[in-house]
Order: C-alpha cells, then sequence, then structure tokens
C-alpha cells in the first residue's frame, strides 16, 4: 500500500482491513447490527433515517469505509465536504450523529473480534476516526457561521 499515495496513513488502514476481515469472516454481514447499534444510540438519527432500507444502509457504510481507508476523500472541496453539505446542511444531520455512527461502526467491529480485538486496532480505528471528524466539525462550524 505504501506506494498509493492516496491511502491513508498505512499502518492504521492496514489495521482496519485486518480487523474487518476478522470480523467478516466471524460475524458475516454486520452492516444490520452496526445500524441497530447506531438507532439505538441515536434516535434523532433513527428518525431522519426511518425509510433507509438495506441497501441504502450498505452503501452508507461503504462510503465511510472508503472515507476511512482514504484520505484524497476528505479535505476542503472534497468528497467529504459534499457529503456534508448533503447531510448537514439539506438533511440537519449533526456531527454528533458521525460521531455517533463511528462508535457504532468500532462497537460491532470488536464485538465481532472479541478477545482478538487490541489497542493496535483501537489506536488504527481512533486515528482515522478523529481525522473525518476533524473535518465534519469544521465543517459543521463554518456551516453555521
Amino acid at each position: 500500500m505504501s506506494d498509493n499515495n492516496n491511502i491513508g496513513d498505512d499502518n492504521n488502514v492496514v489495521a482496519l482491513v485486518e480487523s474487518l476481515e476478522i470480523c467478516a469472516e466471524r460475524a458475516g454481514d454486520i452492516v444490520p447490527d452496526i445500524f441497530a447499534d447506531f438507532f439505538e444510540r441515536d434516535d434523532g438519527a433513527r428518525q431522519l433515517m426511518e425509510h433507509s432500507d438495506q441497501l441504502m444502509q450498505g452503501r452508507m457504510f461503504e462510503s465511510v469505509l472508503e472515507l476511512l481507508m482514504n484520505d484524497e476523500l476528505f479535505g476542503e472541496d472534497s468528497y467529504l465536504d459534499w457529503e456534508l453539505d448533503n447531510h448537514l446542511v439539506a438533511y440537519a444531520a449533526t456531527p454528533g450523529m458521525y460521531q455517533s455512527f463511528f462508535d457504532s461502526i468500532v462497537q460491532v467491529v470488536r464485538d465481532g473480534l472479541g478477545a482478538d480485538w487490541n489497542e493496535r486496532y483501537a489506536a488504527a480505528w481512533q486515528a482515522r476516526i478523529d481525522k473525518i471528524m476533524e473535518r465534519v466539525n469544521a465543517f459543521s462550524a463554518a456551516a453555521k457561521a
């Protein structure tokens, strides 16, 4: 991966991929579990997405995975900014909803790995999420200004 400059921090991305692969081998499709956890964490998100179906949820999860693994998708005037404008402005999503969704992903992956969840995975997920949330929060603050 190191010769592909659009991939995020190689070590963190490798850890994310490893944890997702192990989780998928053990738990299969985790998307329904992620959304169940997400809607339990955030009633506002549940209400906002009450008409979402499994296909839409799967696409949303796929988009988030792309963001977690590819730095070219976020930054000023990027794909993430387009998504944020669409969701924060047009649909009244909140930065807290983004954080809740990330927390749900991590929880489901951690549960799927059980005893194989480790500090390397935890640190990698946190680093990638923090990087995205920094942009989410900055975009949200600028949109309110």
